[in-house]
This record gives structure tokens, C-alpha cells and sequence, in this order.
């Protein structure tokens, strides 16, 4: 793989795409990939096409010895990986290297909640009340408290309900932004402020497929595939603007200008 080094060269990006999401070779190949470019090539950071925030939960999770592999499989990175034999080998590298000198960070950066979106409002909800205790109009409190899984639902005026309320969210954080640093760090806030985003995206993508009968089109996708680079971006500039990153994604979301 040596001659790698010089093709990748200073960039601190490399994305690791697969054809398809049941292709175990190219799994096994991504995990001698991974490995390589950590080791070789100073790489310390895999950002996984799956939920930014279910992803560090995920991550919090391989710091615990305690939390069994099987466990955090489950946890936030999509299954159409982690549940792949050939992807086990790469899990089990990243948490080896949490034992050394230069530990493998785990992210995401996909708008959608690959671990289920139960967590995320009461999550939400918590880090508001630290900015006090009036931030949260009643409605929004409801509804976060209630803990919805919009993926199951099908009626296009509740998505729409729910839609409007957490539209309410980010302008929420900005006007108490002080306030919500104060009580957690700057990074927190970045990091929650880009959630919020992120659940409005996942609820305007999923009326999209909804309208399109279930059957998601290019066109349609350009949703969620804006969404991802918008987040990719954060993360080479904003988050580990210092650090290589490692891209784990279908080559399909990488491609540039596909036609339909």
C-alpha cells in the first residue's frame, strides 16, 4: 500500500466508498485501508456515513471496556455494516488504538439518526433546560419530551406538525447561545446547533420519500447528499481542523454530478 502515501499526499480527507452496502471483500479492504492509513499515514479520526450524533455515543461506547462489541454494534453506525463479519475487523482495530499514543476518534456525518431517533429529543430537550428553565415553549416541550419516532410515521400532517415545531429549535439556540456555552463548552454548542439542523434535514428527507411513493429517486437523494458534504465540511474545518479524517461511505454519496 506504500504507494499510496504519494498519491494521497497532504490531504487530510481520504474517502473509502463500497458499490454496495453487502459487499464483504471491499469491507475487508477498507479495514486493511483504515489500518494503513493510521498507521502510515497519521489518519486518527473515521467518520461514518451514519448519524453525527448517534456516532459519538458510539464512540463513548468503545472507551467503555465494559460495552461488549456485539453492544455497540448496534448502537449508531448503520447495521448494513456493522453487522457484516468483514466490518468487525475494523471495529476492533479502532478500539485497539484507544490503548495508544494516537487513539482513533469515531464520528458521523449523516443527518439521519442511525440509532434510532428515540434518544436525540430528550437529549435535545435536556441540554436546552441548561439554559434555564423558560427557554422551552410549552408545544416544543411536549413534543421532545414525547420522544417521536417520525420514522414511523406516515401521516404527512404529523410530519408536518413536528417539522414546525423543531424549526423552532436552532433560531432557540442562537438567541440563548451564551447561555448554552455557559453551561456545557463552545464545542458542545457547535455540536448540538448542528443536530438541530441535522433532525429538521431527516424530517424535510423523509416527506420527500414519503411524496415519492417510497421510492427514492436522485433527484430526491440530493437532500440527504448536501446534507452529508455540508457535514463532512464541519468536520475538516470546523471540528478537526488540525486532524486527517477517514471518510466511511457508499461511493454512490462521494460521486460528483451523477445523472439519472
Amino acid at each position: 500500500l506504500m504507494p499510496l502515501k504519494q498519491a494521497i499526499g497532504d490531504s487530510r480527507l481520504v474517502v473509502l466508498g463500497d458499490q454496495s452496502h453487502g459487499d464483504g471483500a471491499v469491507f475487508l479492504v477498507k479495514a486493511r485501508l483504515v489500518k494503513f492509513l493510521h498507521q502510515e499515514m497519521g489518519f486518527d479520526v473515521l467518520a461514518w456515513e451514519s448519524g453525527m450524533f448517534d456516532c459519538r455515543e458510539v464512540d463513548r461506547a468503545l472507551k467503555d471496556p465494559d460495552r461488549s462489541m456485539d453492544e455497540i454494534s448496534k448502537l449508531g453506525i448503520f447495521p448494513i455494516w456493522t453487522y457484516s463479519a468483514q466490518v468487525k475487523p475494523t471495529l476492533e482495530y479502532v478500539r485497539a488504538t484507544l490503548k495508544t499514543e494516537r487513539p482513533i476518534e469515531t464520528c458521523g456525518f449523516d443527518h439521519q439518526f442511525s440509532g434510532g431517533i428515540g434518544p436525540w429529543p430528550r437529549t435535545m430537550l435536556k441540554y436546552l433546560d441548561s439554559a434555564g428553565p423558560d427557554v422551552v415553549p410549552a408545544d416544543l416541550r411536549s413534543n421532545l419530551e414525547a420522544g417521536l419516532g417520525f420514522m414511523s410515521q406516515k401521516d404527512v400532517q404529523q410530519f408536518q406538525a413536528t417539522l414546525d415545531l423543531w424549526k423552532q429549535i436552532p433560531p432557540l439556540m442562537d438567541a440563548n447561545k451564551d447561555a448554552l456555552e455557559k453551561a456545557s463548552s463552545p464545542d458542545e454548542f457547535a455540536f448540538m446547533r448542528r443536530t438541530a439542523d441535522d433532525a429538521i434535514t431527516s424530517l424535510v428527507s423523509m416527506q420527500e420519500f414519503l411524496a415519492g411513493q417510497q421510492q427514492m429517486q436522485v433527484k430526491l437523494n440530493n437532500t440527504r447528499d448536501l446534507r452529508m458534504g455540508e457535514n463532512l465540511v464541519w468536520l475538516v474545518n470546523e471540528k478537526y481542523k488540525s486532524r486527517k479524517i477517514i471518510a466511511w461511505m457508499a461511493t454512490f454519496h462521494a460521486a460528483h454530478e451523477i445523472q439519472q
